[in-house]
């Protein structure tokens, strides 16, 4: 391969996400509906029948990890139909999955009913006959190519219109938000790492809720590792914060705790980094009368002496010079 074409490869991998964004602000009010359902695919106005109920309007994003589409929407309520003359015009194969943000939706598939609410999702074969109506909705819906499911172990027509209890969504939907809320932030080459992640806790949630799928050894460890970070983030203030508590916590292995932050120094150093980073964005924004101890104490710090010692190491002054001044604001 010649230089010039890595180096071109290159820059591509390391350009930003493209986010494509669609409002219906910008149309006249008789005109949204059929702007929005007229889009080219990954829009998914264009795999169902749909008519408004009361006045229409969406806002939406769309992006790609990799092969898969995932698109936050804010929508109007409305009734959609997906029969067996609108599969053979468009051909799109693959898993559809809206995750309920706000809003209600109901239906039906050959198979079952189908009924969402808040912090619930549905899986919809999209080769398969679908009908369902939705109040005014937040959602964010991902369309996972079926031979990229299959892959993980998700038997997709099997699911066609099972609905996923709130609980067992939870990570995933944390996860989906974030993604949403960074997307302009990434690169491409995140992307493309983000979308094993994101099919991992997809299985990861189907199992919880009992559906029948192929849990690997990887799944297992992002979903552990999300769930280890997430609770030290939650528990970060608590002086009982410890390896002890976590494996409890989790449900997990100190073996298992330990490769999660191998790359971290190990369990303690990434709570350490963690609470360094709180009391920096305190001593920042807090009160300038506030006791540098008492913000120190508030994150875990008990000992001033060893405080100021890790503070410096990591930030290459002390919590008093940083205060006035001499970090960065960012």
């Amino acid at each position: 391969m010649k230089l010039g074409s890595a180096d071109a490869a290159d820059r591509t991998h390391d350009r930003r996400l493209s986010v494509d964004r669609f409002d219906t602000d910008g149309f006249a009010p008789s005109e949204r509906h059929e702007a929005w359902a007229n889009r080219h695919w990954p829009a998914v106005g264009m795999l169902f029948r749909s008519q408004p109920v009361g006045a229409f309007f969406n806002h939406a994003m769309t992006f790609h990890l990799g092969a898969i589409v995932i698109t936050r929407s804010h929508m109007a309520a409305q009734r959609y139909a997906r029969r067996s003359i609108d599969i053979r015009r468009d051909d799109c194969d693959g898993l559809l999955i809206p995750v309920t943000l706000a809003g209600v939706q109901r239906g039906d598939t050959p198979q079952r009913p189908v009924a969402t609410k808040r912090g619930e999702m549905s899986l919809i074969d999209l080769t398969l006959p679908e009908e369902h109506e939705s109040s005014a909705s937040h959602t964010v819906l991902l369309a996972v190519p079926r031979v990229q499911a299959e892959r993980a172990g998700i038997d997709v027509r099997a699911l066609h219109g099972v609905c996923v209890p709130a609980p067992a969504t939870r990570m995933f939907r944390r996860h989906l938000f974030e993604m949403c809320r960074l997307a302009t932030q990434l690169t491409q080459s995140q992307a493309e790492t983000l979308e094993m992640t994101t099919i991992d806790l997809l299985t990861v949630a189907l199992a919880m809720h009992g559906t029948r799928c192929t849990l690997t050894p990887r799944s297992i460890e992002t979903a552990q590792g999300i769930a280890v970070r997430d609770f030290i983030a939650r528990d970060l203030s608590s002086p009982d914060l410890s390896v002890a508590k976590l494996m409890g916590a989790i449900g997990i292995s100190r073996t298992a705790l330990y490769r999660l932050f191998e790359q971290d120094g190990g369990v303690q150093a990434h709570i350490r980094q963690q609470r360094l980073a709180r009391v920096r964005n305190d001593l920042a924004t807090a009160d300038p009368r506030a006791r540098i101890a008492d913000i120190a104490a508030r994150w875990g710090f008990d000992d001033p002496a060893y405080f100021s010692r890790v503070f410096r190491q990591r930030f290459g002054m002390t919590p008093r010079e940083y205060r006035h001044g001499g970090g960065s604001r960012e």
